[in-house]
């Protein structure tokens, strides 16, 4: 037992100052637990998929405390390859959309940004005085920008909610008071608005909570047709402005400057403009345009080239013009899969494709004739130079990128079309046109190897490939990847099914599996459904994502349920990094009252925020209420629970590193620290003892840490007990 005056001594081995690993679950991890042939991560930090994988594949990494001046400082949730280029790359894919819950500010403002109001708009305005708005159109017409916008005119509030398309209406209820507009972005079953008693109960409860909703329905004509019979105010169709209208409001909210903007628009020549804008664009095709123009290209025969809305008609041309050589063929269709990786992993793909295709790729087979007249050797070594294979689908290899992986740099040499979304354009239609052909791809992105690059551009094509098949066994594909014991196969189809949920009817279907797959006794399947709520499935699905969460766990003994926790780790982390940091906080404080895994994820995963973000806890700390109360009681329970103390203090220690050098984040380890010393359990002693005799002398809270243990020493009264029974329990 300690005497007043002695202060406890950390035990032996224990290095409390040293922040913990984040994605660490046990301390003592099963030996089994990496995954064999897992893909490694892709890590960009700006690609929440990319974090997903990360985690997942490599487990926990290290995260160091010290403090870089002038650096990109990443905490514990960024980890694996790290990339910074300066050259032409593919299109950036965009956040995903929130389809549950609050809707971010910052999407109301960039639907508002450069929007050109249809003719239409104005009377959308006053059928939305009914408190009911049905919206239909064609994917690419600006539907959920044009419904943004008009909840944000009616309502004048920025504070919007979206519902989960696949909601049932008759059970829908408001939220609160505070929202005054509702989107549902896609019904999944559009055909329960042909049932006037739930639309008009519907109605009621938005009047009563003086909200408004918008609800976007697909552009089917045998569906618009029933619900104008059925419906009082039939749907609205979402027709965008002429295309020369969404071209000027967005160059002109992209470029301000009129002179800049003319000297712009006369240097690419009205006649080039004119004759790109009268192809029937979409919002989304001027959009890009827009980008095009802004980011220096004005050339009118490059513009021509890399304008996206043109890919379907040269998917054909590519198509036919590499049929006759499989060796083109399989390039083209490498490449469409993994466009923008390193040309000798194309290369690698395409030949893995030649031979797993076994002939089927050849246009044309040997006669029968015993004597052949002599023809071209297709393993001739010199068939197919780099430059004929790039040259014959209009693609190119980008000059050279340097990335980063842990410990070393390496050099890649991206293949790319010349054209936006022409890969997209060729899977579609070979996908679409050719039965046998799919078949062989889906064999192909089957047996990908588990190589972290290729995990996101397999995922990708399968999500995209459920979309083009559609029917009854749309997500078969995937189901058995998802399925499957290699890790590899799960991350691809977490991926797809983020991918695949983009479209109102899968996502439908989705969130039924997803909820059966959730409950099975497989840990392979959960660890599947653990890794979907961290893409983009359940970013845009918060709570649904939290309750799959919590249903996947079972423990953490196995092999296979070390897994699973490891993923939800990493799903939390994800779902806090997109702007649910209070949903998670609290998901993890209850968590944290449940003896088990629940306890022990929360607490990991708590950690793991801590490194990630300190600016956003140490804001809730100054600012005080219920968030402030929760991260003390975590700290306090991690602090004296003795498998998460050094993983714990390590995270503290870290937290004070940083505020030594942010005003901002120095409060709030204050106001924390301040706390803590009003009860001096076990283990917030031996945290202060460790701040106290740290070497830095400015480390933030060194001060708050040295008096309470000063006023311990002699004798002044604590309100929390130090006794033996209290060191192995929480407050």
């Amino acid at each position: 037992m300690t005497t007043k005056g002695e202060a406890p001594e950390p035990e032996a081995g224990a290095k409390p100052d040293e922040p913990a690993t984040p994605g660490e679950v046990s301390t003592e991890q099963p030996a089994e637990a990496v995954s064999e042939g897992a893909a490694e991560p892709d890590g960009d930090p700006e690609d929440d998929l990319d974090v997903l994988l990360d985690g997942v594949a490599t487990g926990a990494v290290p995260v160091s405390g010290v403090f870089a001046p002038g650096a990109i400082i990443n905490y514990g949730s960024v980890e694996g390859d790290q990339h910074v280029s300066n050259t032409r790359g593919a299109r950036q894919g965009r956040r995903a959309s929130i389809q549950e819950g609050p809707i971010f500010a910052e999407e109301i403002l960039e639907a508002q940004h450069g929007f050109a109001e249809p003719e239409w708009f104005a009377h959308a305005l006053r059928r939305l005085d009914t408190g009911l708005l049905v919206l239909s159109g064609a994917p690419g017409a600006g539907r959920r920008t044009a419904a943004l916008n008009l909840l944000h005119r009616h309502c004048g509030s920025m504070t919007l909610r979206a519902v989960d398309g696949t909601v049932d209406l008759s059970r829908w209820h408001p939220s609160g008071q505070q929202v005054r507009g509702y989107l549902v972005d896609g019904l999944s079953v559009p055909r329960q608005l042909l049932e006037g008693w739930r639309v008009n109960q519907l109605i009621s409860r938005l009047r009563d909570a003086e909200a408004r909703m918008v609800i976007v329905i697909p552009d089917a004509h045998d569906l618009h047709r029933d619900l104008k019979a059925a419906l009082r105010h039939p749907p609205l169709r979402c027709v965008p402005p002429p295309a020369s209208e969404v071209f000027q409001a967005r160059l002109a909210a992209r470029i301000p400057h009129d002179a800049r903007r003319q000297r712009l628009l006369d240097s690419v020549g009205g006649e080039t403009l004119k004759e790109l804008l009268a192809q029937q664009l979409a919002p989304r095709d001027v959009v890009e345009l827009v980008e095009e123009l802004a980011s220096g290209n004005t050339d009118g025969r490059r513009l021509r080239e890399r304008m996206s809305f043109l890919a379907e008609e040269e998917a054909r041309a590519l198509i036919q013009r590499s049929r006759e050589s499989s060796g083109d063929l399989a390039f083209l269709l490498a490449t469409s899969v993994f466009e923008g990786l390193d040309y000798r992993v194309v290369r690698e793909e395409a030949d893995r494709l030649l031979e797993l295709a076994d002939g089927r790729l050849d246009h044309v087979i040997p006669g029968s004739r015993q004597e052949e007249e002599s023809r071209p050797n297709p393993q001739y070594v010199l068939n197919h130079s780099l430059r004929d294979l790039t040259s014959n689908i209009d693609a190119e290899v980008m000059p050279a990128e340097v990335n980063s992986a842990a410990g070393y740099d390496y050099a890649v040499e991206p293949v790319r079309f010349a054209r936006h979304g022409q890969a997209e354009a060729v899977l579609r239609h070979v996908w679409r046109q050719y039965g046998q052909m799919a078949r062989l791809i889906t064999e192909w992105l089957e047996k990908v190897p588990g190589e972290k690059e290729l995990v996101r551009p397999v995922g990708r094509t399968m999500g995209m490939a459920a979309q083009w098949g559609g029917g009854r066994r749309a997500l078969a594909h995937i189901s058995t990847l998802a399925k499957s014991e290699r890790r590899t196969s799960q991350q691809i189809a977490a991926v797809a099914l983020g991918i695949a949920s983009d479209d109102p009817v899968l996502a439908g279907e989705i969130r039924y599996r997803l909820a059966g797959w959730s409950g099975r006794q497989s840990a392979h399947v959960r660890s599947t459904v653990a890794l979907t709520c961290a893409s983009p499935y359940g970013i845009a699905r918060p709570r649904h994502a939290l309750r799959l969460l919590g249903d996947v766990l079972r423990g953490t003994d196995a092999v296979g349920e070390y897994r699973v926790t490891n993923a939800v780790v990493v799903a939390l982390s994800e779902l806090f990094r997109a702007g649910n940091q209070t949903e998670v906080l609290e998901r993890l404080s209850s968590w944290a009252e449940i003896p088990g895994d629940r306890g022990t994820v929360a607490l990991t995963t708590f950690t793991r925020l801590i490194h990630q973000d300190t600016s956003w806890f140490s804001a809730q700390l100054v600012e005080g209420g219920e968030s402030a109360e929760r991260v003390i009681t975590l700290v306090h329970r991690g602090l004296n629970e003795e498998e998460h103390f050094h993983r714990t203090a390590g995270a503290m220690l870290t937290w004070c590193r940083v505020a030594t050098w942010d005003d901002r984040v120095r409060l709030g380890v204050e106001a924390l620290l301040s706390a803590l010393s009003h009860g001096m359990y076990h283990g917030v002693f031996r945290l202060f003892v460790t701040i106290d005799r740290h070497e830095d002398p400015a480390l933030a809270g060194k001060a708050i840490a040295h008096q309470a243990l000063v006023a311990w020493r002699q004798g002044e009264p604590q309100p929390g007990p130090t006794t033996d029974e209290s060191r192995s329990t929480a407050p």
